[in-house]
Order: structure tokens, then C-alpha cells, then sequence
């Protein structure tokens, strides 16, 4: 169970999220220059209502491994009540709290409309404070990334790689949860 939680919870933080903030900066790009395009808003409404709907899945994903593991007892539920209750613990809530709010905003129209506030939501959910704990841990504990094997040019462009894919493939998702609707409206009124 705990792998199909962990799956699931790395696809939507991994595609979905990371690919929502990509998507966001693209679109903030190409509103600049295309006004009222409705392609583009329709695309663009779908991945707020996409967003939404995930933040709501992860949440009750995150809730059901959450009490698994905390009830299962063992070993895991030690080590869950370290990481929660720890010195680090806070990023954990924050973390969660944080994917739940931001994306329940998106509901409104007046909130994902407005490009500063969309800037701020989409990096809020690219950039989570787990990556943030382990930044400052990798520092705290003398894990300097110049330790690391490969270059950094090469994990700079492995980084970059992923967060287009991860942008690609939430584009594809929204477009495809836009346009097929579209198509048998479009079918009907023939």
C-alpha cells in the first residue's frame, strides 16, 4: 500500500505540480502577447480546475498514508514521528498545508486570473519545502553539493530536463482535458 501511496504522491507532486508551474510561467509569457486568445484560457482554466482536484487527491492521499502509518505501529511509525515532530518538522505541515491551500485558491476566478498571484502559487508548488528541508540539511550536515559525483552542469541540465518534461506533460494533460470536450460540442452542433 505504501508504494501505490508513494506513486501516486510523486506523480501528482512530480508532474502535476512541478508541470502546473511551468505551465504557469509559460502562460504568463504568452498572455502577455496574446490577449483573450480562448484556446489559451480554456487550456489555462482546465489546469486551475486540474490543479484543484489534485491538491484535493494528495491531500487525502497524504492523510491515508499519514494514518497508516502512524497506526501501523513499527518501525515506520517511529520514524514518522520523528520527521514530523523533529527539528525539521515544520516543513512537513507547512508542506501540506501549503499544497492544499494554494491549489483549493484556484477554484476562484479572481485568484488565477491574476498573473503575480499565479507566480507566487506556481512556485510555491514547484519548490517544496521538502526540497527546501533537504537544501538545508545537505548544508547543516556538511553534504556540499560539490561532494556529489557527475558535474553540475550535468545535474543542472538533468534539472532542467525534468522540469520540462514535467511541464510537456501537464500542458498535454490539460490540453487533452480541454479539447476533446471541445470536439464533440463542436460535433453536436453540426
Amino acid at each position: 500500500m505504501f508504494e501505490l501511496t508513494d506513486a501516486l504522491m510523486g506523480f501528482i507532486n512530480g508532474y502535476l505540480f512541478t508541470g502546473f508551474g511551468t505551465f504557469t510561467f509559460l502562460w504568463v509569457l504568452a498572455a502577455l502577447f496574446r490577449k483573450n486568445d480562448k484556446v489559451l484560457d480554456g487550456i489555462d482554466r482546465m489546469g486551475c480546475r486540474i490543479i484543484a482536484i489534485a491538491g484535493l487527491a494528495f491531500t487525502g492521499i497524504w492523510l491515508v498514508w499519514f494514518l497508516a502509518t502512524y497506526y501501523g505501529g513499527g518501525p515506520e511509525a517511529e520514524g514518522l514521528k520523528r520527521r514530523l515532530f523533529g527539528p525539521y518538522g515544520y516543513s512537513l505541515w507547512i508542506h501540506t498545508v501549503v499544497y492544499f491551500v494554494a491549489t483549493q485558491l484556484l477554484w476562484f476566478d479572481r485568484v488565477h486570473r491574476q498573473k503575480p498571484v499565479r507566480a507566487i502559487i506556481a512556485f510555491l508548488l514547484m519548490f517544496s519545502f521538502e526540497k527546501y528541508v533537504i537544501v538545508v540539511t545537505s548544508f547543516h550536515r556538511d553534504y556540499a553539493p560539490d561532494g556529489w559525483s557527475g558535474s553540475g552542469y550535468e545535474m543542472l541540465f538533468y534539472g532542467f530536463l525534468g522540469v520540462a518534461i514535467s511541464g510537456i506533460v501537464f500542458t498535454a494533460i490539460a490540453g487533452l482535458f480541454y479539447l476533446v470536450p471541445q470536439k464533440f460540442k463542436w460535433r453536436q452542433n453540426r
